[in-house]
């Protein structure tokens, strides 16, 4: 039995694997899994015997699986029944080694599994379940459409006798065939099934009335924002790099809205294929209504953006066609002010972010907000979110600062949260022409935050002043770019990505 997926093999375990096997579960910086690290060799010998074995009973409770790239082992898999009476639900499990992660390998091989397991073991409910403080498994089960069920469970290594705590998450057969199965014409999504194809979210709520209402930070970080300034606590809501994204052979799909805050206006756009095709301004819609979008004929990626400076809710999306929700790349955590919001071009589709992630397909979660600063107390460990990749463009509203002691301490604090591995992207302000007197000071900020920002290996610094032309028809008002600055500065930011290998 082999199980494919785009990219991956999944077959079952054999002799012959132990080499392959032990390279990942041999790893001695695993901490957060039961029965790893293997200490020796002959454990992994062991294991390798003992899941053969399984795979010829008649009695087989544990479907163990290696996981392959291009044939070679790049990490495991299992559904094990052993835990359930009657066989009557499956615990699913997945490790893929160090070398390999980031990529999407393990929610690719999550899924070919839940599969494996609806299709062949004939049982009703799917679990799975992982340290609070691995959020990078955390992130996979809600990927493959599971939900969290308990968050105040614990766990015990036996291995080293330590005590965490423990998510546990969910799925039916029911849910598991909504989610899968071809959408027909009219339907009419629920919620959960709008999560699907929601992206730039951290978290969900739906209010009383059934709406439902995407978030970018977490409650601590928003709750620091009301405690500081209204300005930003408005804005740490606002629809920003939300967008609704699928693959689809649909003609129309529809749905309603509702503004509950509004800062500049801009725009519902929807791209087919990477192509801008319809604008929706916010000026000429209703603070309440309904929007449908026509698709071409034929098989097409569709892209809807919502507002970047307004808050919105959505409800009762409706297509008329099968769709899948939208492959992405890296998860990035992007952290800025106005600018990487978007204001400037008074378009959603047309901001640097929008622009730049047209080319790239990252997974995007967008911290811009309006008159933001390096503020370290607004960075805090967000629960069940580990990003691949973190882009800060900061700076532009503080550059006449007396110190830099809020530049050095928020890269202290970033780093102390996500660590020295995952690369981050320092952007330096760009040049602004509404303060000509202030160029030499903004300058020396500019060097300033490149010296500070170069002490730390994992970071790689883009100067901000080569990406957006020093002319006013690029700008709004000569500090936020235009929708041709934001096309030039996105395009040109890829390049700069691509050519860092960032």
């Amino acid at each position: 039995m082999e199980l494919k997926t785009e990219r991956l093999t999944l077959r079952p375990v054999m002799p012959g694997d132990e080499a392959g096997i032990h390279e990942y579960a041999g790893d001695r910086s695993i901490t957060m899994m039961y029965w790893l690290p293997n200490e020796t060799f002959d454990e992994t010998v062991d294991f390798v015997r003992q899941s053969a074995a399984e795979w010829q009973s008649a009695d087989q409770t544990d479907f163990a699986f290696v996981i392959l790239l291009d044939g070679r082992i790049i990490g495991g898999c299992d559904a094990d029944l052993s835990h359930s009476a009657g066989r009557s639900y499956a615990t699913l499990g997945w490790i893929i080694h160090k070398a390999y992660r980031g990529r999407g390998f393990a929610s690719e091989a999550a899924r070919a599994l839940l599969d494996f397991a609806f299709t062949h073991l004939r049982i009703g409910k799917v679990y799975a379940q992982c340290d609070i403080l691995n959020p990078a498994s955390f992130a996979v089960m809600k990927h493959i459409g599971m939900t969290c069920v308990s968050d105040t469970g614990t766990r015990t290594y036996p291995r080293t006798g330590v005590t965490s705590g423990e998510y546990t998450c969910l799925i039916t057969k029911e849910e598991w065939e909504r989610l899968r199965a071809p959408r027909k014409e009219g339907h009419t999504l629920t919620n959960r099934e709008l999560r699907q194809i929601y992206f730039g979210a951290y978290s969900f709520r739906e209010t009383p009335d059934g709406w439902l209402q995407a978030f970018q930070y977490s409650d601590a970080q928003m709750a620091y924002f009301r405690s500081t300034f209204d300005f930003w606590y408005d804005r740490c809501m606002a629809s920003t790099a939300k967008t609704l994204e699928m693959t689809t052979d649909a003609r129309t799909v529809s749905f309603r809205y509702r503004f509950i805050w509004e800062g500049s206006q801009d725009s519902f756009e929807l791209a087919v294929n990477g192509q801008i095709t319809e604008i929706r301004y916010v000026k000429d819609l209703p603070k309440e209504g309904r929007l449908t979008f026509a698709l071409p004929e034929g098989k097409k990626d569709a892209v809807i953006y919502l507002p970047a400076d307004a808050t919105v809710l959505i409800w009762d999306f409706a297509i008329d066609g099968a769709f899948t929700p939208a492959r992405k790349g890296k998860k990035v955590l992007w952290l800025g002010d106005s600018i990487t919001q978007g204001y400037g071009p008074l378009r959603s589709g047309q901001t640097y972010v929008s622009v730049a992630n047209r080319l790239l397909g990252w997974d995007i979660l967008n911290q811009g907000i309006g008159g933001y600063v390096y503020d370290k107390k607004s960075l805090m460990k967000m629960d069940g979110y580990a990003p691949d990749r973190i882009v800060v463009a900061l700076g532009t509203n503080q550059f006449g600062c007396e110190t830099m002691r809020d530049v050095e301490e928020y890269y202290e604090t970033l780093t102390g949260i996500y660590g020295t591995e995952i690369p981050i992207l320092c952007v330096t302000p760009l040049w602004r022409g509404d303060v000509p007197d202030g160029l030499p000071t903004l300058t020396r900020f500019c060097e300033n935050v490149r010296a500070i920002a170069g002490r730390y290996p994992n970071v790689t610094v883009v100067d901000g002043f080569t990406l957006v032309p020093h002319l006013p028809e690029y700008f709004l008002d000569n500090l936020h770019p235009n929708a041709l600055g934001c096309e030039v500065y996105g395009r040109n930011l890829v390049e700069a990505i691509r050519r860092l290998g960032f």
